[in-house]
């Protein structure tokens, strides 16, 4: 079996895992994060607020996300200042992921690989994760919404745009899927 084999056969099981695990405990998962938004929201003036994978932080593996509210110019007028957080768990079952790589390639038949290949071979891997987070997004946004009481947040809820998508690149709506 190559190293690609090997690593389609952990990330198969693995992000199954993850999502298992992010499910079991959504309650408390959403009671981290409903805050943050909840914190972005208050804010004046909001036309977009975008979700956005931070690609270096899967280089040093702290998988974190940047949360931001913008005015009717996406990305030019930031309101206030961003909000940088990770999945509940994310970050330590991808760590538990990458000391499995570490292991299979110790194998001798991976033997050859230098260490800068790996790296790019676990860094790779870890943004095999960024599907499954999108999903994972979308129904906390969702949950978000379901939950809302005030008529105010209501209101403020219908006037925005919640997108998806790496920073400063092409965003998805997180809801419609329309591409902005």
């Amino acid at each position: 079996m190559n190293i690609k084999e090997e690593l389609n056969k952990i990330f198969a099981r693995r992000h199954e895992e993850y999502i298992d695990v992010f499910y079991t405990n959504e309650i408390t998962n959403q009671n981290k994060l409903f805050p943050y938004v909840d914190t972005l929201l208050s804010r004046e003036n909001i036309r977009y607020m975008i979700i956005s994978p931070l690609y270096s932080s899967f280089i040093t593996h702290s998988c974190e996300y940047k949360l931001g509210v913008y005015g009717d110019e996406m990305y030019v007028n930031e309101i206030g200042k961003s909000i940088f957080t990770a999945l509940p768990l994310m970050k330590e079952h991808i760590k538990k992921d990458l000391e499995e790589i570490d292991t299979i390639i110790s194998n001798a038949q991976y033997s050859e690989i230098s260490m800068y290949e790996l790296s790019n071979i676990k860094y790779e891997y870890s943004l095999r994760y960024l599907l499954p987070a999108k999903q994972l997004w979308k129904n906390i946004v969702i949950n978000y919404i379901n939950n809302v009481k005030s008529s105010k947040q209501i209101l403020l809820l219908n006037k925005i745009d919640i997108l998806y998508g790496m920073y400063m690149e092409r965003t998805e709506h997180l809801i419609n899927g329309d591409s902005v």
